[in-house]
């Protein structure tokens, strides 16, 4: 840079100082420059060594030298073979199933095995690495319809230019026990649609399509091709859609030592459009669960869902959330939601939140006004607070519970209204504190949209899924869909992060002119832990004509093993009452080795029982570790507050596998004498 009328000489020389070639250029407005250079065939060390000089003396300004090795030795021919699967090969879907394979000659070692249908098309693709022998290896699953033809291509491209160095392939013939769903009805794409658009309009999900259709990837759908999707779903789409949640009520101490049965009714929105999580207190999401259809009419349909809420804190406020997504956008359609209590009444002091309603969008016009419940708190006293996603705090204000007894402990609505200006994406939380040591005693939190993003000059949103979604190996596809105005060309990035907020995935996806409507699928499969639970983020980024980075939209979602529920009831034959300081633990137990200890898949324990038996259970458990050849049983027993045993199973309860029941198990305990 600075140098006169940019120019720069730049010369070769050999180890002893002899010039092997000299060419003068010239850098262009950046400083930047470039030269080729012709030094003939040798085999030496050289100095490469560019220069400006002065315009007035010839002296040399400004300078730069590197020692760089020439040979003329050719490089070794780059190589990439394929040894297993074998061309011709079957290979079986239904598991993961291998690609082996040497290598010689490559740069960095790095190889790319991308699996194809017959078409071309790229299902799946793998990066690896060579070992020092120049073997390499990976591990593939993927789901495909049963006799797809097509190959397995390994290849390796240059970090220089982006050129394949080496490559190999088979053809192959993918087998799996998957075969496309001819009994739904036949659909041609449209130009413009993509699986989660199609998923809305027939009522259904992004998972049940791609099963329905063996898809190795939900994104990977092209105009004019024939794919399957359900009978047109009953209902008519209205603006005015409703969600009501019928039953339980709100406030209602749910039973806990079963699935949770929640009922409702929804109009104006297509059949098996409506969804229910249940969340604590936090918004935490204990479980969620797709409502089946009970009862229709053209006007309106009933519908019902179970839940499993075992890992519920008994005791503990929650809230029950219906929600309708919409058929013809991103985003929902209508809602419902309420107060539930997860098992008895400890009469323990809490708050809660009961307006707004969870993932609002909220007007700032006049303030955030803010409603809930209390009970047992000092003085009644409340503090609420609007945060944003960083935990910043936008506005805060006390206030108290209108009851006669509130200074004493009694229960009652408290209101307030907070004065937020700024839009973004946040959280309600409202808490009382100790009057001993100021510490927090009962706390709760619902998440909302302060102001309305869409009317920035320049902003995204991302409206599909909810935050703190849980995503689980039993629907690992996960749709993820939002609006965007004001960026460049329409062109959005979709990222998954990890807790460090290190990207894991990168999804390009284009905006719909005119509506902003944008959308994809992201396939959390093999590298996202879905055996083990994990915190991760969506993001949604693009930038703006200007060249900036508009305001990105991130919310939280979660992995968890897929669930699974094993119930039934319990019961003795001795007709008493149990103590008051029962606990009743239910285990399901893998007993598959017999020169090995049993290990638990899941359990169950449950205390505050009224009554006697039967005593209903349910266990939920990961599904994907339940082998067909494996053995497992019911193991139970009832213990008094102090430990001592006081009922507990002797015989073998088998379940789920060889013929035993996978629900309605009835298991027989046996009184220990005392």
């Amino acid at each position: 840079m600075n140098v006169f009328e940019g120019n720069v000489v730049v010369r070769i020389t050999d180890v002893g100082g002899a010039q092997l070639a000299q060419e003068p250029t010239t850098a262009d407005e950046s400083g930047n420059w470039s030269v080729t250079l012709a030094v003939g065939a040798v085999d030496t060390t050289a100095t490469i060594h560019a220069y400006a000089t002065s315009p007035e003396d010839g002296s040399v300004v400004a300078e730069a030298t590197a020692t760089v090795e020439f040979v003329t030795t050719p490089p070794v021919q780059a190589e990439i073979v394929i040894t297993s699967p074998e061309d011709g090969a079957v290979v079986n879907t239904d598991a993961s199933f291998a690609v082996t394979g040497t290598a010689n000659g490559l740069i960095e070692n790095n190889v790319v095995v991308r699996v194809r249908d017959g078409s071309g098309r790229t299902l799946l693709q793998q990066a690896t690495t060579t070992d020092p022998a120049g073997g390499w290896a990976v591990s593939l699953t993927m789901l495909v319809r049963n006799n797809t033809p097509g190959n397995i291509y390994a290849f390796s491209i240059s970090p220089a230019d982006g050129r394949v160095i080496g490559e190999g392939t088979v053809n192959v013939t993918f087998a799996s026990s998957c075969d496309v769903r001819t009994g739904w009805d036949a659909y041609t794409v449209q130009a413009g649609d993509n699986l989660f658009k199609i998923a809305q309009r027939f009522g259904t999900t992004v998972s049940e399509l791609t099963l329905a259709n063996c898809l190795t990837t939900p994104n990977l759908i092209f105009s004019g091709q024939q794919i399957r999707v359900p009978p047109q779903p009953g209902g008519v789409i209205q603006p005015d859609a409703t969600v009501t949640i019928t039953s339980p009520e709100a406030d209602a101490a749910l039973d806990l030592t079963g699935p949770v049965r929640v009922t409702g009714e929804s109009a104006g929105t297509l059949e098996g459009t409506v969804f229910v999580r249940a969340m604590d207190s936090a918004g935490v999401v204990l479980d969620e669960a797709r409502a089946s259809v009970v009862e229709s009419t053209a006007e309106s349909w009933t519908w019902e869902v179970e839940l499993a809420l075992t890992t519920a804190a008994p005791g503990a406020r929650g809230v029950l959330f219906a929600y309708a997504v919409s058929a013809e956008g991103a985003g929902l359609a209508a809602s419902d939601a309420v107060s539930i209590l997860f098992g008895a009444d400890d009469e323990s002091p809490y708050v809660t939140i009961t307006s707004p309603m969870p993932y609002a969008t909220l007007s700032l016009e006049g303030g955030v006004v803010v409603e809930g419940r209390g009970r047992g708190l000092f003085e009644g006293n409340v503090v609420v607070q609007a945060v944003d996603s960083n935990g910043n705090v936008l506005a805060q204000a006390p206030t108290t519970i209108d009851a006669p007894d509130a200074g004493t402990g009694g229960a009652g609505g408290w209101q307030i209204t907070l004065p937020v200006t700024e839009t973004r994406r946040g959280k309600i939380i409202a808490f009382s504190t100790s009057a001993r040591d100021g510490s927090v005693v009962t706390s709760a939190a619902v998440d909302v949209i302060f102001g309305d993003p869409t009317q920035n000059p320049s902003y995204v949103l991302l409206s599909v899924p909810l935050p703190n979604t849980v995503v689980t190996n039993a629907t690992p596809y996960l749709p993820v869909a939002g609006y965007a105005g004001g960026v460049s060309g329409y062109s959005l990035f979709v990222q998954v992060l990890d807790e460090a907020e290190t990207p894991l995935v990168l999804l390009p996806v284009i905006a719909e002119p005119g509506t902003g409507l944008w959308s994809t699928v992201v396939t959390l499969g093999e590298g996202f832990n879905i055996e083990e639970a994990r915190a991760l983020f969506l993001q949604i980024i693009a930038t703006t004509p200007s060249g900036g980075v508009a305001a990105a939209d991130k919310v939280p979602i979660y992995t968890r093993p897929g669930g699974a529920v094993i119930s039934g009831t319990l019961t003795y034959r001795e007709r008493i009452a149990l103590p008051p300081d029962a606990v009743i633990n239910v285990q399901l137990r893998d007993v598959s080795r017999a020169d090995a200890p049993a290990v638990a898949l899941g359990e169950q324990t449950l205390t505050n029982y009224p009554g006697q038996a039967p005593i209903p259970f349910a266990i939920a458990y990961n599904p994907d570790v339940i082998a067909e050849s494996g053995s497992y049983v019911i193991h139970a027993s009832i213990t008094d507050g102090a430990g001592n045993l006081l009922f507990i199973t002797t015989e073998r309860f088998c379940v789920l596998t060889q013929g035993c029941p996978t629900d309605n198990v009835e298991v027989m305990l046996q009184g220990v004498a005392g």
